[in-house]
């Protein structure tokens, strides 16, 4: 006598199996009300043999809601499948699983080779408490490279600050291109100012850029935008002999820096280097738009207000660089950018612009007026 599960069990089964689509996502849904961990092993027999995308995706929906400790040997197993999208299921269905998929994880790493290792590393970043970081940690010396790749990468973004030291090292020792752009990475998303400036210190700074493989520049140029001295983000920027191919790191990374120290740009050799970047007619437009940017509102190293008057004079020619240009026309102080400025006012169809041009042209009438 078939039992009532027994009859529950071969009903789900059933329809799971039948030809109809819709009738597949209801049982599976069905299934999912139950919460049974018991039942949750229908579904995953069916989702390696299932070749719709709407009932797939059913599964595995169901399957992260579900307790699934009963099936997780069969779930390690499909994580050797030959389909990519069953092995991210199950990464991500072991990744809602907490801390007794992490124990179940940690136990099977050491036998796993280095594919299955990376997923499990892409499980336990999911899980994401804080027990899965020293089994992340160990990863950072094994053998195979795109696991302790992929190990830098997850600390990172877990901000696990127990792994400096371990990064720091292995910035010394490793030689592999991609590794250590990764612990560049890393390390410029968790690093102290004072772990930075022990990095550019491994990284051999204070001989500039002499022997360093161009790969790590921009890396180099970003953490030199953290540190906490600004001598040093200085001395980076004046290190680099061809600023066209890094210009979008050095604007990003000089914005950076305007953060953390006022005025930044009265250094010469910043602002020529941004000044340079906003002329030069092959950089990209958003580029040069940001460069022009950083170049209003503070003291900076133009002291030649007629080279700022210019620039803007050539940047309003350029439809996506018209609000810079003319900002940096009324920024200059010069009459001829005031006359240019009232040029395009009584020209322009373009509300905003029309807006921007009135703005600043009463703020000077006001300014010269005494307020």
């Amino acid at each position: 006598m078939i039992s009532e599960k027994g009859e529950l069990m071969e009903n789900l089964i059933k329809r799971l199996n039948s030809p109809d689509e819709g009738e597949r996502v209801y049982a599976v849904q069905d299934i999912a009300e139950t919460n049974d961990s018991g039942l949750a092993i229908l579904l995953l027999n069916r989702l390696p043999t299932e070749n719709s995308p709407m009932v797939r995706d059913a599964i595995l929906f169901a399957l992260k809601q579900m307790p699934c400790r009963e099936i997780y040997g069969l779930l390690f197993e499909l994580l050797r499948s030959s389909d990519a999208w069953i092995r991210n299921a199950v990464v991500a269905i072991f990744g809602t699983q907490g801390q007794e998929a992490v124990e179940f994880l940690a136990s099977h790493r050491e036998c796993a080779d280095r594919e299955l290792k990376k997923l499990i590393l892409d499980a336990l970043f999911l899980i994401g408490t804080p027990k899965v970081l020293p089994l992340i940690r160990k990863a950072l010396d094994d053998p195979a490279m795109n696991v302790k790749i992929t190990a830098v990468e997850y600390l990172g973004r877990l901000e696990d600050k127990e792994s400096l030291n371990p990064m720091i090292l292995m910035l010394e020792k490793e030689t592999e291109p991609m590794l250590r752009i990764a612990l560049l990475e890393t390390l410029s998303a968790i690093g102290t100012e004072a772990d930075i400036l022990r990095i550019l210190s491994v990284l051999g700074m204070e001989n500039g850029f002499a022997g360093l493989d161009p790969l790590y520049i921009p890396e180099i140029i970003r953490l030199s935008s953290k540190a906490g001295d600004e001598k040093c983000i200085i001395q980076t920027i004046g290190n680099i002999k061809d600023t066209k191919i890094y210009a979008d790191d050095i604007v990003r990374a000089i914005g950076t820096a305007r953060r953390r120290f006022d005025n930044i740009l009265k250094h010469e050799t910043l602002a020529q280097t941004v000044f340079d970047i906003a002329k030069d007619k092959e950089a990209d437009e958003t580029v040069r738009d940001a460069a022009a940017a950083l170049l209003l509102g503070e003291t900076n190293g133009i002291s030649d207000k007629d080279k700022l008057c210019d620039l803007g004079a050539e940047l309003a020619e350029h439809k996506s660089l018209m609000y810079s240009g003319i900002r940096l026309m009324a920024f200059s102080g010069k009459d001829r950018g005031r006359q240019k400025i009232k040029e395009i006012l009584t020209k322009t169809g373009d509300g905003e612009i029309r807006s921007l041009c009135e703005e600043l042209l009463d703020e000077e009438a006001t300014s010269a007026h005494g307020g």
